[in-house]
């Protein structure tokens, strides 16, 4: 989901900055550093000549970049571990897998920052050890084909937004699977890895595919066609063989994933029981009530009609959508991936929880009194949470209009929702996927890298939307358009538009 780190403005190219690791700049200013040094404060140059003002000079920069080094998209942690290997291979490329890791399952939920990472990845251990481990190695098998076989530049690996779609896949692997598979049959782990090599190539295909005309983000694509390659060619079937076309309340036969069911049908099967919640624990129920689900019979009893709504679990809901994109439906985990998001982002947080309740809101209101439990699951609310996140700051520079963007977009994405949930279609995440494309503004791919470098942003109608290679944090976009620079870069864009050869030819391609 995010373009590869930036290189930080004074770094040398070789893995090192020009001031040196954030442990050792201390040491390594003491020895270079003149007699007389100079600051700047707020852009106004200060010369200081006392020891005390020195010192006091030295620590407000290594506060700043000891935040970089945790915070944001946390370049000062990528310039450590490229100067801490830069000794030997074996260390760097040990530091290089960790970061690629970390950086990929915080990219799941746009956080491009290790100690994201390391947040939901903890919470996954807490809340479900044996799926963490089978997803790790499915992303592990795609870091490895990604480096080795087809040599994508490590920055664009590092960065976590070619394989962050390797771990969901490896989840919903091990979820399908029958618990007692995992860790008892090989077979399973030979599986995920394949898959794991499979999704970094059908990545590497659609980005090519996409990159070539517009600057169109993939988002979890890959993992959806992974994922439908994986049911239908009969693979899910080895390893839970009555019950994989079950989750989702059918048995007839692959192709009737995307069937709905008849009146008589739906009698007995439970019409909550979509793969996302299956993903929490892939038990089918039954209703004894005749006819429950049919919300157009009359004999429907009027004791559950009437049943009320609970607003502390909708407000447990909206906290555990997090973890539903996991499989989960863990209290922990959700929070963890909560306190994750707001490590890279703060403004990420405030649109991720404004998606969320919208989701759940929304599918009290659509839904029947049987249904609620799909919203107090958090169910409806992880789908709107990842629009409201995208439009919200991530693809676009945050400001009213964007943020305006974000609320319609989360809402048609819970009514897409609901269609696909009424259906019995596999939902997963579709929704949030197709309404972010077709709200998100194109722009076209720059000519060369220069132009990627001097057009931070594109102005399209009222939103700005960013370059996919300069996406770090929304706090970061804003300072984009401070000081009439918005003005600049869209000049700029516009007279390279005036100095091509057919120039009417590329507006064409434009979405208006």
């Amino acid at each position: 989901m995010v373009p590869p780190v930036g290189m930080d403005p004074d770094h040398d190219g070789n893995g090192i900055t020009a001031q040196g690791d954030l442990f050792l700049y201390k040491a390594r200013e003491t020895k270079s550093a003149p007699a007389r040094t100079e600051t700047y404060v707020d852009g106004d140059k200060s010369e200081t000549s006392s020891p005390a003002k020195r010192r006091r000079a030295r620590l407000h920069f290594s506060w700043g970049k000891f935040i970089n080094f945790f915070a944001g998209h946390a370049p000062e942690f990528t310039n450590w571990t490229s100067y801490s290997g830069y000794s030997s291979r074996t260390k760097f490329y040990t530091l290089f897998f960790i970061e690629a890791s970390l950086r990929s399952i915080g990219d799941i939920c746009f956080c491009s920052n290790p100690f994201s990472g390391l947040l939901i990845l903890i919470g996954m251990l807490i809340s479900c050890p044996k799926v963490a481990f089978l997803a790790s190695l499915n992303l592990f098998a795609g870091i490895l084909t990604a480096v080795l076989f087809l040599k994508i530049p490590l920055n664009e690996v590092r960065s976590g937004g070619v394989t962050f779609n390797n771990y969901l896949a490896g989840t919903v692997v091990a979820l399908i699977a029958d618990e007692d598979v995992l860790f008892k049959s090989p077979d399973i782990i030979v599986v995920s890895m394949v898959m794991g090599i499979l999704t970094v190539i059908i990545w590497m295909g659609l980005n090519g595919l996409t990159a070539s005309r517009l600057e169109f983000p993939l988002l979890n694509a890959p993992f959806h066609v992974m994922l439908v390659l994986y049911l239908l060619s009969g693979m899910a079937s080895i390893y839970k063989p009555e019950d994989v076309f079950q989750i989702q309340g059918i048995s007839e036969s692959p192709l009737a994933l995307n069937t709905s069911l008849g009146d008589e049908q739906m009698n007995n099967i439970t019409r909550s029981f979509n793969l996302q919640e299956t993903e929490t624990n892939l038990i089918e129920t039954t209703t004894t009530l005749p006819s429950a689900l049919n919300l157009r019979d009359e004999s429907l009893s009027p004791l559950v009609v009437e049943q009320s709504v609970d607003w502390e679990k909708v407000l447990c809901g909206i906290f555990l959508a997090p973890s539903q994109v996991f499989g989960t439906g863990n209290l922990m985990t959700s929070l963890l991936v909560y306190i994750g998001i707001f490590v890279y982002s703060p403004i990420m947080l405030m649109q991720s929880l404004t998606g969320a309740t919208i989701g759940c809101l929304i599918g009290v209101g659509l839904s029947s009194s049987l249904e609620y439990e799909a919203v107090y699951s958090g169910s409806w609310a992880y789908n709107p949470l990842f629009t409201s996140a995208a439009l919200g700051g991530f693809f676009l520079i945050f400001d009213v209009r964007s943020w305006l963007l974000s609320i319609v977009g989360s809402i048609v994405t819970t009514l897409t929702y609901s269609a696909m949930y009424k259906c019995n279609a596999p939902v997963l995440g579709i929704p949030f996927m197709v309404i972010t494309w077709l709200l998100l503004p194109g722009i076209p791919a720059p000519e060369d890298a220069f132009q990627q470098d001097t057009q931070k942003f594109i102005q399209r109608g009222p939103f700005y939307r960013l370059r996919l290679g300069n996406i770090t944090t929304p706090e970061q976009h804003r300072k984009f358009i401070v000081g009439g620079e918005s003005h600049v870069v869209t000049e700029k864009y516009k007279s390279d538009q005036e100095t091509l050869p057919n120039a009417q030819s590329v507006n064409s391609i434009l979405p208006l």
